[in-house]
C-alpha cells in the first residue's frame, strides 16, 4: 500500500515544493506536505539535483549488501532499497516504518526489474529478490517495504533519511529455512504511464 509519505512526495513534487513555504494559485493556498522517517519524526523534503533518486523505481533497484544497514538514522542517498520484515499488521497509509525489521541473518541479492503494459492504461513495474537465510533456524518473512532517500535539510552538507513510500503485508508468510534461498517478486501497478 502506497503511504503517506509516499502521497506527500507526489504531491510536493507536482507543485514543485522545494522546502516549506506555501504557494498561492489564484487566492488558494497550497500547503507542503511534511513526510514521516522511520523513527516517527516529522520531516521536511528540499528538492535538490538527486530528487531523481527518491522515487521507489530507483530505489527499487538499487542493491543492498546488507537489508537493514542505517534504517534508523540518517544515511546517504545510497542506502536506499527493499527491505524485509516479519510484521503481520495490515499495511496502512499512515505506515512510516516495517513493523518488524529483519536485521540479520538473511542475504539480498536482487534481479533483474521489468516493466510492462498490463492493458487498459496499466502498467507494471516488478523486482525479483532471491532471500538467503544464513542462520540456523527459519526466518519468516511476511513483510516487504520501499525506502526511498529524502534530503532533509537546505544546507550544503546533505542529510538524507530513508522514507517508506510502499508497505506490503503477505498474504501467506514465506519460511526461509537455514542455508534456503527463496525468491519473493515485488510488484507495483500503475495507472496513466504515458501520454
Amino acid at each position: 500500500m502506497f503511504t503517506n509519505n509516499y502521497i506527500a512526495f507526489r504531491h510536493n513534487m507536482f507543485f514543485g515544493f522545494s522546502g516549506s513555504s506555501a504557494i498561492n494559485y489564484g487566492g488558494t493556498t497550497v500547503s507542503y506536505k511534511k513526510m514521516t522517517n522511520p523513527v516517527g519524526s516529522s520531516v521536511t523534503f528540499y528538492a535538490d539535483d538527486d530528487v531523481v533518486e527518491c522515487d521507489i523505481g530507483n530505489s527499487m533497484g538499487a542493491q543492498i549488501s546488507n537489508p537493514v544497514e542505517g534504517l534508523a538514522t540518517s544515511f546517504s542517498a545510497t542506502k536506499k532499497g527493499v527491505y524485509f520484515g516479519s510484521g503481520t499488521t495490515p499495511a496502512t497509509r499512515e505506515d512510516y516504518n516495517l513493523e518488524a525489521t529483519i536485521s540479520s541473518g538473511l542475504t539480498v541479492a536482487s534481479g533483474c526489474g521489468f516493466f510492462e503494459n498490463d492493458g487498459n492504461g496499466k502498467y507494471s513495474f516488478y523486482r525479483d529478490y532471491v532471500l538467503t537465510n544464513t542462520t540456523e533456524e527459519s526466518i519468516t518473512v511476511s513483510e516487504i517495504g520501499c525506502f526511498t532517500p529524502v534530503r532533509i535539510n537546505s544546507s550544503s552538507s546533505a542529510q538524507w533519511w530513508p522514507i517508506l513510500m510502499e508497505r506490503t503485508v503477505f498474504p501467506e508468510p514465506v519460511i526461509i529455512q537455514p542455508n534456503e534461498s527463496k525468491l519473493i517478486t515485488y510488484k507495483f501497478v500503475f495507472n496513466q504511464m504515458e501520454a
